[in-house]
C-alpha cells in the first residue's frame, strides 16, 4: 500500500480529473440534446463530440483495462524483496550442479 503522500495526492487528483471528463462528458450530451443546434454549428459540434468521445473511451480504457493493473504490478515488482534460490541443474552426464539465481518474493498487498 502506498504510504508516500505524494503518490496518494497523485492518485486522488487522477481519479478527479477522470471523474470530471467522464461527468462533463455527460453533462454536456444531455445539454445538446436539450436544445436544438444551429445548422451552421453542426459541423463543430460533430468534431467536438469525436474529440471529447476519445477522451473518455481513454480514461475508461485506462481505469478498467490493463494499463492500471500494469502500474499495480510495477508497483509490486519495486517493493518486493529478493530471494536466493538454488536450483538444480543437470548436465548431459547425469551430474546434479547448482546454480544460484535471484527472484523478486512479491509480497500481497493488505488492504
Amino acid at each position: 500500500m502506498k504510504t508516500n503522500w505524494k503518490d496518494n495526492l497523485k492518485d486522488l487528483f487522477q481519479y478527479l480529473l477522470a471523474g470530471s471528463i467522464i461527468i462533463g462528458f455527460f453533462i454536456l450530451l444531455a445539454q445538446l440534446l436539450g436544445h436544438d443546434v444551429p445548422d451552421k454549428n453542426i459541423q463543430l459540434i460533430n468534431i467536438m463530440f469525436g474529440y471529447l468521445g476519445g477522451i473518455v473511451t481513454t480514461v475508461v480504457a485506462y481505469f478498467f483495462a490493463t494499463n492500471k493493473d500494469s502500474a499495480r504490478k510495477t508497483e509490486m515488482l519495486y517493493n518486493s524483496t529478493p530471494t536466493k534460490i538454488t536450483p538444480p541443474i543437470t548436465s548431459a552426464d547425469s551430474t546434479t550442479t547448482t546454480t544460484e539465481t535471484t527472484v523478486a518474493e512479491v509480497k500481497p498487498e493488505t488492504p
